[in-house]
């Protein structure tokens, strides 16, 4: 690529990387005019234009980069078209993805094309084959990126010993904003949208500046032991701070914007000491219906317990842990939000979430899905289409496959019963 080029390759991921998706499409575009045959620019433009509500337009570029004689890129392209909700791939891609599977074992990124061939099993009904190649691509993927059990646990042991936190000495001139976390694949994005559809609430990606501020903190001595110590002085600059990292993703003027960084859930005494008054939500959804739904989904960073149904049983327990000590401490505080409420009866959990943020309900919100906007994650797609109930219970059909799980999972689901809520 030549160095002009990748300039401006590289200032369409940083507009896309902000959430500015429709400004990324257009640099992106520029730049495939001037080179059709780089795959990273084509990989990438699709990505972009998913996020900008054009899928079909993404769904074209996926599908060009399918005959691409690039392995790593022909890879890429088959997971993009399956992650790419509203797509469905044809008798002939998911014969050739089956074929490309025989004859690719070993190669780099391989597990890519297996998460796309489990997804296309999938809707063809056929759970066994799907469960089978997303075992085969997890099994791949957790060799290289193991789940560290034992971190987790002492994080969340080490949490107990938070007695109280400091609260920040002056409110924090900006957008208040409004925290949504929960397990990854939970319905996050679902509230994230009903919050920005309100006309006080501005939705943006997923902005990581809570957890940057803690790891900071667990570097000076450990998280749990630092948060009780700071100064109240402290807790003020350190939420200047995180307003002004969030600003370049705001282009509204409203008095609320929202922060959905799932693993925000380890961090809630961090987000009371800055934001005393800003409202969290902890959205949970059916503990087994989780763990499918993050089996079959590709995480490029982060959330390595995915990779084995196990580890996410492991997550699953320090999560509830975790949350039931922040409900012990800041009772009534954090609203916990079920998954199957939002979608079973959504106008009853939008007002609960209105209510939550001191917000008056719009029943616009519930429309949600008619609004252009930009969506980031892997539930885009989804989001540009009316509430749905079809998410429940979509585990049942990989039962049979889970059945040394079952107890175990079934222990979970009645753990997190006792979060008020659920």
């Amino acid at each position: 690529m030549k160095p002009e080029l990748r300039e401006r390759f590289q200032k369409g991921i940083r507009l896309f990387d902000l959430g500015r998706a429709e400004k990324a499409v257009a640099e992106l575009e520029a730049c495939r005019r001037q080179d059709r045959d780089d795959p990273q620019i084509t990989l990438n433009l699709g990505h972009a234009l998913a996020a900008a509500g054009d899928p079909k337009r993404a769904a074209a570029l996926y599908r060009e980069l399918m005959q691409s004689p690039n392995e790593q890129a022909l890879f890429a392209a088959y997971w993009s078209l399956a992650d790419l909700k509203g797509a469905r791939f044809t008798s002939g891609e998911t014969k050739r993805m089956a074929e490309l599977a025989g004859t690719s074992r070993g190669r780099p990124g391989r597990f890519l094309l297996m998460f796309a061939l489990g997804q296309a099993l999938d809707r063809q009904q056929d759970h066994a084959g799907a469960f089978n190649a997303w075992r085969e691509a997890n099994d791949e993927v957790a060799v290289k990126r193991p789940y560290s059990q034992a971190a987790w646990s002492n994080l969340a042991h080490t949490l107990r010993s938070i007695r109280d936190v400091p609260r920040a000495a002056s409110v924090a001139q900006g957008p208040k904003p409004v925290f949504i976390v929960g397990m990854p694949r939970s319905g996050s994005t679902l509230v994230e949208q009903l919050l920005g559809a309100h006309s006080a609430v501005q939705a943006t990606s997923e902005l990581p500046f809570i957890e940057n501020i803690a790891r900071s903190l667990d570097r000076q001595g450990g998280f749990a032991a630092r948060l009780p110590l700071l100064s109240g002085e402290a807790c003020a600059r350190a939420a200047e701070s995180y307003l002004a990292q969030a600003r370049p993703f705001l282009d509204a003027s409203t008095p609320y914007f929202t922060d959905k960084w799932p693993n925000n859930f380890w961090y809630i005494g961090l987000i009371r000491a800055l934001f005393p008054d800003a409202p969290v939500i902890n959205v949970i959804r059916d503990p087994l219906d989780n763990a499918i739904g993050v089996y079959r989904q590709y995480f490029s960073h982060g959330n390595e317990h995915s990779f084995r149904l196990e580890w996410t049983a492991d997550y699953w327990e320090v999560y509830l842990d975790v949350m039931q000590f922040w409900e012990s401490l800041f009772s009534g505080q954090v609203l916990h939000l079920a998954y199957r409420d939002i979608v079973t009866e959504p106008e009853m959990a939008a007002r609960r979430i209105f209510n939550h943020c001191g917000l008056a309900f719009e029943a616009a919100t519930l429309e949600f899905h008619r609004r252009e906007r930009t969506v980031m994650t892997p539930s885009a797609q989804q989001v540009r289409q009316p509430i749905y109930t079809s998410a429940l219970d979509s585990s049942r059909p990989y039962r049979p496959f889970l059945q040394d799980l079952l107890p175990r999972f079934e222990s979970i689901t009645k753990k997190a019963g006792t979060l008020p809520g659920f």
